[in-house]
């Protein structure tokens, strides 16, 4: 008997060498961003990267994880502390099976768009 709790959204959590993916559909984007990498389209790959969220007072209100977050130009995106520079070339996106947008996702997806000057972009698997 398999006593496996069911996943809310029905992902299967997927392990593989480069590491623990939310969904099979996520860890199918990331090969093709890695091809997209090796192809010298993309640039700067990372994964699940967290991005600070704030208040017009400066103070951080919540953190959005993205699922994967790259640069179309070769130029380096990160600032000396390690901080992406959140230009216009830069893109986050995060994974997103059929209409699984809960409320703090839109809210996040929203205060993010008004804060970096641009949306996440969302991959449907």
């Amino acid at each position: 008997m398999n006593w496996q709790k069911k996943s809310k959204y029905n992902n299967v959590i997927t392990k593989t060498e480069d590491g623990t993916f939310h969904s099979k559909a996520e860890h199918r984007r990331w090969i093709e961003l890695k091809l997209l990498l090796r192809a010298g389209e993309i640039y700067h790959l990372t994964r699940e990267m967290p991005i600070p969220l704030h208040a017009i007072s400066g103070d951080i209100v919540g953190k959005y994880r993205a699922d994967f977050v790259y640069s179309m130009e070769p130029e380096e995106p990160f600032s000396n502390d390690g901080t992406l520079f959140f230009e216009a070339w830069a893109i986050v996106e995060d994974v997103k099976g059929g209409k699984m947008r809960t409320a703090l996702y839109k809210w996040k997806a929203k205060h993010f768009k008004a804060e970096y000057g641009f949306p996440i972009t969302e991959v449907e698997k």
